[in-house]
């Protein structure tokens, strides 16, 4: 306390938060002007958000974005997917492959220069991973979680009757406004979705997810969405942070209904 107290003079100190600006936003302001920042540093500033137009609902705003990425009927047609993503870290190229088989079972793989360094199965009810050669089965949550993973396009899940989805407004996401949709689910879980006003296209997902450090946000950009397999569109880039750290993915390959055994998932 001494020390703080001989070397941190408040008049000219500055307070760096990330997180959720909704949240701790107006308790900073009590201590001077806030600036807000977007994900590359750029200032956001504090503009009126549009107007949500009358009789619009948050279904309409999620049937808008499965319709932007080629409409419920063609998902319907997607029996299985294989995806690739790929990473950088620590100058090594990481690929992440991803493969779903309906109606809901996964496997995700996390390998370089040949080599897995991770994995996770998860075959519709229970599952387990693997990391370094350790095999963990999955807990009740993380079967939550995955259970949601496996599906084709989530989105389609929040309009079967078993969700809470409220429109709580209009955001700015990087450079354009989009709505917020409160997703919560028959147990409680809550997701933020955000999709662009013009597009319909996903561009944020924002939830808590629970540690032993404590609560930590997840935040998830979706971006540069392309034209894929069975006239559907993609997001080319993924920008996921997690608490202090930051992952950037790219879009490498994927295909749909290629007949994916059993075995491999």
């Amino acid at each position: 306390m001494t020390v703080s107290q001989k070397y941190i003079a408040p008049d000219v100190a500055h307070i760096t938060v990330a997180g959720d600006k909704r949240q701790i936003a107006e308790k900073l302001k009590q201590f001077g002007p806030v600036t807000i920042y977007d994900i590359y540093g750029n200032e956001q500033k504090d503009e009126p958000a549009p107007s949500v137009p009358a009789n619009f609902t948050p279904e309409d705003v999620v049937r808008k974005h499965i319709a932007s990425t080629g409409g419920e009927a063609k998902w319907k047609e997607v029996k299985d997917m294989t995806m690739v993503m790929t990473t950088e870290m620590q100058g090594m190229q990481i690929n992440i492959q991803t493969i779903r088989k309906a109606p809901n079972k996964l496997s995700l793989d996390v390998n370089a220069m040949g080599q897995s360094f991770q994995k996770v199965v998860f075959d519709g009810t229970s599952g387990y991973m693997t990391m370094q050669g350790q095999r963990k089965n999955m807990e009740e949550a993380e079967i939550k979680e995955y259970a949601s993973e496996a599906s084709m396009i989530r989105d389609l899940n929040y309009l079967d009757g078993k969700h809470t989805i409220s429109l709580r407004g209009v955001e700015k996401v990087i450079d354009n406004a989009a709505y917020q949709i409160e997703i919560k689910s028959a147990d409680g879980d809550i997701v933020n979705e955000y999709y662009d006003l013009k597009s319909g296209f996903k561009v944020k997902s924002e939830q808590v997810e629970n540690t032993p450090q404590g609560p930590i946000t997840q935040t998830t950009y979706y971006m540069d969405y392309k034209d894929g397999p069975l006239g559907l569109k993609f997001p080319n880039m993924i920008k996921q942070t997690v608490g202090p750290q930051t992952m950037e993915m790219k879009l490498k390959s994927i295909q749909i209904n290629t007949n994916v055994k059993r075995r491999s998932i």
